[in-house]
C-alpha cells in the first residue's frame, strides 16, 4: 500500500522496498531533514540553512563558501519565496544517501520546476548535504507532473 501526504506543502511518497539498505528510521530522518531544509530555505533563514551543508559541499562551480555567498545574496532580495517538493525518493549508500525529487520554486523575480539531486553524508552522527544538482524538467514532464498532482488532489478530496 502506498500513502501520500502533504507536510508543509511538500509531497512525500511512503511505501515499502525503496530503502532496503537504510534503516527505516534513517530514511524518515532524511525525509524530515529535507523538509526542514526546504522550510529554512523558503523562510530565508540563512543561519539554519547553512547548517544543513557539509564544509566539503559542491554544486557545479560552487564550493561551500561560494554557495553560501550566493545564497546570502539571494536571501536578501525582497519578497517571499515558495518551494514545493514532490516525488521524494531516498536511495541508501551506507554513510551516504542520494535524495531526488521534483522541485517547484517561485519568487517575485523567478519561477522554475526541475529535478533536484542531493547527496547527503553522515558525519559525526549528522546528515549533511555534500552535493547538489538541479536540472529543469522538460515541458512534457511538467505537464505530466501537473496532471498527476491535479488527479491526486481530486482523488483525495
Amino acid at each position: 500500500m502506498t500513502t501520500f501526504f502533504i507536510l508543509s506543502l511538500s509531497w512525500f511518497l511512503l511505501g515499502s522496498g525503496f530503502a532496503a539498505n537504510l534503516p527505516a528510521d534513517e530514511t524518515g530522518d532524511i525525509k524530515a531533514i529535507i523538509s526542514v531544509w526546504r522550510d529554512t530555505w523558503q523562510n530565508k533563514d540563512m543561519g539554519r540553512y547553512r547548517s544543513f551543508y557539509s564544509p566539503n559541499f559542491s554544486a557545479g562551480a560552487h564550493n561551500y563558501q561560494t554557495w553560501m555567498q550566493h545564497k546570502t545574496m539571494l536571501f536578501k532580495r525582497p519578497g517571499k519565496i515558495f518551494i514545493q517538493l514532490s516525488n521524494l525518493k531516498v536511495e541508501p549508500g551506507g554513510n551516504s544517501a542520494t535524495v531526488t525529487f521534483v522541485q517547484f520554486y517561485q519568487s517575485p523575480a523567478h519561477s522554475d520546476m526541475g529535478e533536484k539531486k542531493l547527496i547527503l553524508e553522515k558525519s559525526e552522527g549528522a546528515w549533511k548535504i555534500n552535493f547538489e544538482q538541479w536540472k529543469p524538467l522538460s515541458k512534457d514532464a511538467r505537464v505530466i507532473q501537473d496532471q498527476a498532482e491535479i488527479l491526486w488532489i481530486i482523488h483525495t478530496f
